[in-house]
């Protein structure tokens, strides 16, 4: 399954070159918050540090002379990475891949470097080894992310995001049709290529 997921995304990077506009790139993901919700309880855990890898498709909506809005949709795969938890045995690791639309503002700068600000909007696929969910099914969630950078003048980009990932795990097997839900943040900050 994961090796079906990632000759996807090679593919759509492929693609996304043949795009006349795209970015992609690679994410450095701080550690985080991991939040398990069921009912009124919730607790949360803290995750390692990961890595991921984006592509954004993406075109020029409004243009003018100080700010231009690009509009588009992305989709990128978070690898694995561990939740420091003693209550999991083993090491239980969790990866999401999320798609979602895009809206960004980017100002037109000449000769310095171009400022932008990002609003990410989708839904996450969220996978677990074993030793995370064990025999219960994982769900995917609502995606939400934010972040700005600066596009330097060949077109490298950096980007501090902060992002939250939903998802939900199937309790049937302890109680008929629970769900138990996922939550889980943190900040990142991608490295990437604006492609045109």
């Amino acid at each position: 399954m994961k090796r079906r997921i990632l000759v996807t995304f090679l593919l759509l990077m492929v693609g996304s070159m043949l795009i006349s506009a795209s970015n992609f790139g690679l994410g450095i993901e701080f550690p985080g918050t991991h939040e398990f919700s069921y009912e009124t309880a919730s607790t949360s855990y803290d995750t390692n540090m990961g890595f991921g890898v984006f592509s954004e498709f993406y075109t020029e909506m409004s243009k003018s002379p100080s700010v231009n809005f690009e509009g588009g949709f992305g989709v990128a795969y978070l690898f694995p990475r561990g939740i420091d938890d003693e209550g999991f045995d083993g090491d239980p690791t969790v990866s999401y891949l999320p798609f979602y639309l895009m809206g960004q503002l980017v100002s037109s700068g000449q000769n310095s470097p171009s400022l932008f600000g990002k609003v990410k909007f989708g839904y996450d696929l969220m996978f677990g080894n074993d030793e995370y969910s064990g025999d219960m099914d994982l769900n995917g969630g609502l995606f939400m992310g934010f972040g700005g950078g600066m596009i330097l003048q060949n077109n490298m980009f950096i980007e501090l995001s902060y992002q939250i990932l939903n998802g939900s795990i199937d309790l049937n097997s302890f109680r008929d049709s629970d769900t138990m839900d996922i939550k889980q943040s943190n900040l990142s900050i991608l490295l990437g290529m604006r492609m045109k």
